[in-house]
């Protein structure tokens, strides 16, 4: 068709009269609504708006604890990228671990290790657990708490959303699961985690998922105390090492087998 015959057509058909349509490419299209994107080109392109990402929260955790639950989407810990290396060093780029690569980038919150800081002096500090989030690095479970500053803990067995949890180096408080106190506080036969190795030195020791350390014994000036090991083996620590009170809580992915002989015959009987 020419476009002296289209011109004509046009003028038998009387557009102005009709419904607003646009022609593109011999081929009508209805007009569409702001909402709706169009996929035919820029021209006619409505670009949806940018998803907004989660803001951090401005507001920090008061210490009156007025914290309530209906903020907990705000409020993220301390957090990083673990980037996958695929082998290689992440500054140079040359190959340093044979046969490793792939892999995909995680998520890692970081642990407050030092549960009772140099500022807290003498006297007890307030948590009030927030919300149990899982972490991409570690096979334990981690609790976010609200206090002085916001930050992550290892979750013991028997914390839930919305427990108060509290920390001393002088005054033995309650002996809930999630409290730190030093060694030297805790009666013999406890079940702790998050140990330290030294004062001042932050949490090392049974901080996986179902471990726990246990007080054996103090010496009589309590300088001293033997902790046993989640492997048995017991050993004398100073006693003014902060621990948790409870033993990490199992969880699923603690226990599953990957890999192993017996998974891939239960599998394979399956499918006969």
């Amino acid at each position: 068709m020419s476009v002296t015959q289209l011109s004509a057509l046009l003028r038998n058909l009387n557009v102005s009269k009709c419904a607003p349509q646009v022609l593109y490419r011999s081929v009508t299209f209805a007009p569409r609504s702001p909402d709706q994107v169009y996929r035919g080109g820029p021209r006619y392109a409505v670009h949806p708006a940018p998803k907004q990402k989660h803001p951090p929260c401005p507001i920090k955790a008061d210490p009156a604890m007025a914290t309530t639950r209906d903020d907990v989407k705000l409020i993220f810990g301390p957090q990083s990228k673990v980037k996958a290396t695929g082998g290689r060093d992440p500054e140079t780029g040359v190959k340093i671990f044979m046969c490793r690569g792939g892999g995909s980038d995680r998520q890692e919150r970081h642990i407050t290790r030092h549960r009772l800081p140099e500022e807290a002096g003498s006297s007890t500090v307030k948590y009030r657990v927030l919300q149990i989030q899982e972490c991409e690095v570690r096979n334990c479970d981690l609790a976010l708490v609200a206090g002085p500053d916001v930050g992550y803990i290892v979750q013991p067995d028997g914390l839930n959303v919305g427990d108060v949890i509290e920390a001393s180096r002088t005054q033995l408080g309650s002996l809930n699961p999630g409290c730190a106190y030093p060694l030297k506080l805790l009666p013999v036969g406890m079940k702790v985690n998050s140990v330290e190795l030294g004062p001042g030195r932050g949490s090392q020791l049974a901080m996986t998922a179902g471990n726990s350390c246990e007080v054996v014994q103090h010496t009589i000036d309590k300088d001293k105390t033997l902790v046993r090991h989640p492997s048995g083996i017991s050993q004398w620590l100073d006693s003014d090492c902060v621990a948790t009170i409870g033993r990490v809580k199992q969880t699923a992915r603690a226990v599953e087998i990957l890999g192993s002989w017996k998974v891939v015959i239960d599998y394979s009987s399956q499918l006969a």
